[in-house]
This record gives C-alpha cells, sequence and structure tokens, in this order.
C-alpha cells in the first residue's frame, strides 16, 4: 500500500513539473537558440563537456523519473554505459514546441472530457435531467442542455397533474417554457390553464404562440378564441378575428362571424369601418357584411329589411346567408327570414340550415311545425349529440318546456353517441338549455351526469347552478362560463342573449296593481 501510493505521489508530482516544463523548458531553450552566448543552455551541465553521450542533464535533477521527464525532452536518453545523458551537442539543443503544444492540448482536453463527464453525471444520474454526454462536452450542443432541463420539468408537471397537484405543475409547466418556448405543447397547456385565472399571462402566452409557431396558427387562434369567448373577452377577440382574416383565408368565414359579434357585444364599428374603408387583404364578402352590418346596426326594421333583402354579390361564401337570416330574425322580421331560408337552404351548413328553421319557426309562432319538426328530429336523430347542441341552442333563445322534456326523454331513451368530449359537450348544453328554462331538477340531474362522467375536473359547476338560480346577482355570465366544459359557439352565443335579456329584464321599472 505504501508503494503505491509513493508511486501515485511522484507520478503526481513529475505531471506538475511536466505541465510547467513545456513552457518554462522550451521558452529557456528557444532564448538559447536566439542568442546562445547571452543566455546559455538551459538544461546541460556547464561542468561537462558539452559533447553529445558525454553531457549529463541538469533539468532532469529534480524529477523521480527520467523517462518520465523524455515526454518534455526525447533528447534525454540512456547511454551504453546505463547513465541518463544528453544525446546530442549543446549547440544542438532545442526546443520542442510541437510536444508541448501537444502534450498541453492534450492534457486540457482530457480535463474538459473528465470535467465534461462529471457534469453529465451530475445533471443526468443525481438530477436525472434527460440530457447526453455530447450535450455537456460540444459546446455547440449546450442549447441542448437547456430543452433537456425543459423536458424533465414538462415531465415534473405531467406527474403533478396526474396526482391533482394542479398548482404544483403549472409551476413546472411555467419553468419548461420558459426554458424552452419552442414547445409548443407546454405552451399551449400552459395559455389554457391560465385563462381562467391569469387573462393576461394567458394571452400573453397565446400571442408568443402565434409569433413562434406560424404552422400552428390555425390551432392556437382557435384556441384563443374559445377562451376569450368563454370569459367575455370581446375587445381582445375582435382584435384577433381581424388579424385571422387577414392570416387565413380558408377560415375566413369563422373569423368574419367572430369580427362581427364581437363587435356588436362592445359597440366598437372601428374594425368594421376599416374594413370598408381599406378592404385590401379582406376577403370581398367580409367587407360586404361589414357594410350591412353599419347599415343596419340600430336602424328600424324598414331600413333592415331593404339591406339583408338586396341581391347577394356572386361566389359568397355560405356563411352571407346565414348572416341575413340570423339578421332579420334578430329584427323580428321571421317571414323574411322564412323566405331567404327558402331561396338558400341549400347553401348553408345541415346544422345551421336546422337551427334557423327551428328558431324562424318560433319566431313566426308556427308552433305546431315547430313541434312537429322536433318530433321527427327526436325520431330519426336520436342519440345525435349535434342534434341535442342544436336543440339547447335554440331553446336558450326561446325557452319551451315542452321541448325541453321531449329532448330530456330522448337523452334519457336512447344513451349519447359520440367521443367523450362530445358527449361532455352534449351534456354541458343540456345542463344550460335547463338552467334557462327554470328547469331546476333536470338541471341537477344534468349537473350529477357530468360531475360522474368528469370525477372532480368540474368542481365548479354548483356556482354555475347559482347563476341560472339568481343565487350570486350582479355577476355577469362570462364570470361562471370559464367553468363550464366546453360549449359550442352557437350556444355560448345564446347564453350571452340570455344574459342580456335577463339584465334587461331586471332593470326594467316594475308596474304595480292598483289598490282596491
Amino acid at each position: 500500500m505504501g508503494l503505491a501510493w509513493r508511486r501515485s505521489r511522484d507520478w503526481i508530482a513529475d505531471s506538475g513539473r511536466l505541465l510547467t516544463g513545456l513552457l518554462s523548458l522550451n521558452f529557456r531553450k528557444t532564448l538559447f537558440r536566439l542568442a546562445p552566448k547571452k543566455f546559455g543552455c538551459p538544461c546541460q551541465n556547464p561542468s561537462d563537456s558539452g559533447k553529445a553521450w558525454q553531457t549529463s542533464c541538469d533539468a532532469v535533477g529534480s524529477w523521480t523519473s527520467a523517462q518520465r521527464f523524455r515526454q518534455l525532452c526525447p533528447l534525454l536518453k540512456k547511454s551504453p554505459a546505463g547513465v541518463w545523458v544528453c544525446s546530442v551537442d549543446t549547440a544542438q539543443v532545442r526546443p520542442f514546441w510541437g510536444r508541448a503544444l501537444g502534450v498541453l492540448a492534450g492534457g486540457t482536453a482530457g480535463l474538459y472530457a473528465a470535467a465534461a463527464l462529471a457534469v453529465f453525471l451530475f445533471l443526468h444520474s443525481f438530477i436525472g435531467y434527460p440530457v447526453h454526454y455530447r450535450s455537456v462536452a460540444w459546446p455547440p450542443a449546450w442549447h441542448q442542455i437547456r430543452q433537456a432541463r425543459a423536458q424533465f420539468f414538462f415531465e415534473k408537471a405531467e406527474h403533478s397533474f396526474h396526482a391533482n397537484l394542479p398548482i404544483e405543475g403549472i409551476m413546472w409547466l411555467s419553468q419548461s417554457y420558459e426554458l424552452d418556448p419552442g414547445n409548443y405543447t407546454a405552451g399551449r397547456i400552459l395559455a389554457q390553464l391560465w385563462q381562467n385565472t391569469e387573462a393576461e399571462v394567458s394571452d400573453r402566452v397565446y400571442r408568443q404562440l402565434l409569433r413562434d409557431h406560424p404552422a400552428e396558427r390555425a390551432a392556437t387562434a382557435q384556441a384563443w378564441f374559445v377562451a376569450l369567448l368563454a370569459r367575455g373577452d370581446f375587445a381582445t377577440l375582435a382584435a384577433l378575428a381581424w388579424d385571422e382574416l387577414h392570416d387565413q383565408p380558408a377560415q375566413s368565414s369563422v373569423w368574419a362571424n367572430a369580427l362581427l359579434f364581437s363587435s356588436r357585444r362592445t359597440g366598437d364599428t372601428h374594425y368594421l369601418e376599416q374594413a370598408v374603408a381599406t378592404p385590401a387583404g379582406l376577403p370581398p364578402y367580409a367587407t360586404v357584411l361589414c357594410r350591412w352590418e353599419l347599415q343596419i346596426r340600430g336602424a328600424p326594421p324598414a331600413v333592415i329589411r331593404t339591406v339583408l333583402t338586396q341581391p347577394i354579390p356572386a361566389k359568397s361564401r355560405p356563411y352571407v346567408f346565414y348572416y341575413r337570416v340570423e339578421r332579420l330574425l334578430h329584427a323580428n322580421l321571421a317571414q323574411e327570414a322564412l323566405q331567404e331560408l327558402s331561396r338558400c337552404r341549400d347553401m348553408l351548413d345541415p346544422s345551421d340550415r336546422l337551427s334557423l328553421y327551428l328558431d324562424a319557426y318560433a319566431a313566426a309562432g308556427w308552433q305546431n311545425i315547430l313541434d312537429g319538426q322536433v318530433d321527427k328530429l327526436l325520431a330519426t336523430q336520436a342519440g345525435s349529440v349535434v342534434l341535442v347542441e342544436v336543440l339547447s341552442g335554440h331553446l336558450i333563445r326561446h325557452p319551451n318546456p315542452a321541448i325541453l322534456a321531449k329532448l330530456f326523454t330522448s337523452v334519457a331513451q336512447h344513451p349519447l353517441t359520440g367521443s367523450d368530449s362530445e358527449k361532455l359537450t352534449a351534456f354541458a348544453c343540456l345542463f344550460c338549455a335547463a338552467g334557462t328554462a327554470g328547469d331546476w331538477a333536470r338541471q341537477d340531474a344534468i349537473a350529477a351526469a357530468i360531475k360522474a362522467f368528469t370525477g372532480t375536473r368540474y368542481k365548479a359547476l354548483d356556482g354555475v347552478e347559482s347563476y341560472f338560480r339568481r343565487d350570486t346577482p350582479g355577476l355577469p355570465i362570462e364570470h361562471y362560463l370559464p367553468a363550464m366544459p366546453p360549449l359550442p359557439v352557437d350556444v355560448t352565443l345564446a347564453l350571452f342573449e340570455f344574459s342580456d335579456r335577463r339584465r334587461a329584464l331586471a332593470a326594467a321599472p316594475r308596474t304595480h296593481a292598483a289598490a282596491p
């Protein structure tokens, strides 16, 4: 054990002498070669002859191994007599800078590799980052360490969410996205998680996703649209719709609709006027709709009828026909709406066409036709989630206890078909339809079904029930919508209209019967 220690100690000592000698001895040899008389030979013993194989080396005197010294100066060799001497004359003593640089470079590379290995083991084995050795050792790949840390925090966020620790999960997810903004999935989840409690943070993340991930722009804009609609931020939604009308021509109908109803909710006509004044970059039909909207905003029914029954521009999108019928119904021009429907029915999406017909029958007072149509639909499309959504939206706009009862009976007798998310959306629509009708028993029943279906995911559903029952007066419906399962746009807008009607009714002066 003692011998091994001494050998290790000697090796370490000689290694230190080698590192210093590579520079100092070679530097003094270089000076000697430049000015032999001035500096003198830095390594040969001056008392010897200075001849090859006869002159000893002073520089090796402090080394424990002459053999190791040869890494510094290969001129030291063992004579036939077994003595270590210089193998060249004094005049031929020279530096070995190539050897020095090679040894220094190799030593530095070895130390760097060892240090990188230590860092790698610490990051990978001790902390747990999913990092590779190359990412640590190769400087151009150092950015991968940051990405590995981001992945590590993302996985911790997943574990926290699975363990029902949402606050902890959001914290880890925020760190992950901060380290790696290129992780679209992390950013998208984070924006959705913040949308109810930290709206400004959520909006900032959505904007960053739109900027950094153009390939995912359509999906990002749609997700942000849903979030803004649920919390009633129509000013931001109008700005988003305006941008997307220019950037997503394939989805222009969606964004034209969003721009128009956002403008109605805010009362701001800025974007409508801009579309008419500078239509460049907009689909032509969108400019026409904005002009019509400005003309009918606050106008009497006669003006609305004139504007919305004029010839439709050629090659118009189906949304133009939907807009005309919907606006005619909103102006209580049911007969004109039905006439327009009969002309353009083949241009409309089936669910939009059905929704408009049901609303038109109700607005025109054609109750027998409406009942017959609903009975036929429930008989032929029982279990359809789309039918549940359409009928729920209609019942929110036109409450009808008899039709509501038929719808609930049909759903009870014919289980809904579709994916879990589609079923959940249909249940949420039924919940709102029962709430607007004041049918608390059915609302309680569907709330229990939603809770059984989702577990604790929608614990705030009781608060939404309190809104419909007027237990929390003064708070707008957008305060509750984020706590709901996802709702179709048509149903969400119907709920805003319901909220408007209820506020108007509450603000109306009450009349008192005269005393006898």
